[in-house]
């Protein structure tokens, strides 16, 4: 009897601990993806993608470099099941492209399907800023610019581009200090 109790008492609190978690929360990846598709000829095929996140659905748009679609074309039927997000765009000749990528960090790598049936490898990586790309050799910085607050970074770039290239080339940081003479 103690013991169906206690076993009992050890499942209602581990139960409690379960329903009590945060669920963790969805990735965003809402941004501009730069990305490179690979055509059924061996020919490549770079596009533009813009994602933004409204609410629970993201939207976007989609052009390409050879111009086969239209500029500012809009993205349909977005949809995101855990780090898999799905696509569909119209083709000018009428049909549909499907685009399936998986997202890890920074990358999406997947594929995009015609709506006749011809298939292609897909990858986008996501578009660092030119203050985080200038920046990025900066010491201790690796991956932390793009947190920090856009519009101070801006006007930091603004009046302090060749001392902020020079800082990365020699190794030195960003730290108050007394002034060097």
């Amino acid at each position: 009897m103690k013991n169906t109790v206690f076993l009992a008492a050890m499942f209602a609190a581990a139960a409690a601990l379960v329903w009590a978690a945060p669920a963790p929360a969805a990735e965003d990846f809402s941004g501009t993806w730069l990305g490179i598709a690979t055509l059924p000829d061996g020919a490549v095929d770079e596009f533009t993608l813009v994602l933004k996140k409204e609410k629970d659905a993201y939207t976007g748009t989609i052009v390409d470099s050879l111009k086969a679609v239209p500029p500012e074309t809009t993205i349909q039927s977005v949809k995101v099941e855990g780090s898999v997000i799905s696509f569909a765009f119209p083709w000018p000749d009428g049909a549909v492209i499907y685009c399936r990528l998986a997202v890890t960090g920074e990358k999406m790598t997947g594929d995009w399907t015609h709506s006749a049936g011809t298939k292609g490898a897909l990858v986008f990586e996501k578009k660092k800023g030119y203050i985080s790309s200038c920046c990025s050799n900066i010491p201790g910085n690796e991956g932390k610019i793009r947190s920090r607050g856009g519009a101070f970074l801006r006007k930091l770039h603004e009046t302090h581009s060749s001392n902020i290239r020079d800082l990365g080339k020699s190794g030195g940081d960003l730290r108050p200090g007394p002034p060097q003479g």
